[in-house]
């Protein structure tokens, strides 16, 4: 038996003439793009803020994270509240 080609909007796969073609899962849409602050350490994540929808990050909106932050090591990392910890910011886009 010769294999067909199919083409368009099924992908690119060779069956059997007489066999069916896989089926598709349907797709789904996307709920949309979730801004989200991440904060670890070496000992895990310390802090996670989720920007509300139709919000942008702001100077205020930064102040206020970096101090909720703030609050967040001393509740978590107590040997680190009166101490001054690094901060390296990675504005890296998602894989």
């Amino acid at each position: 038996m010769a294999p067909s080609f199919h083409t368009g909007v099924q992908s690119a796969e060779w069956t059997a003439r007489d066999e069916p073609t896989p089926k598709r899962g349907e797709t789904q849409k996307s709920t949309g793009k979730v801004m989200t602050s991440v904060f670890w350490d070496t000992y895990g994540i310390i802090f996670i803020d989720y920007l509300k929808k139709g919000k942008t990050i702001n100077s205020d909106y930064y102040v206020a994270l970096l101090e909720r932050l703030k609050d967040e090591i001393a509740e978590k990392r107590p040997h680190l509240k009166k101490k001054k910890v690094p901060f390296h910011q990675n504005n890296a886009p998602c894989h």
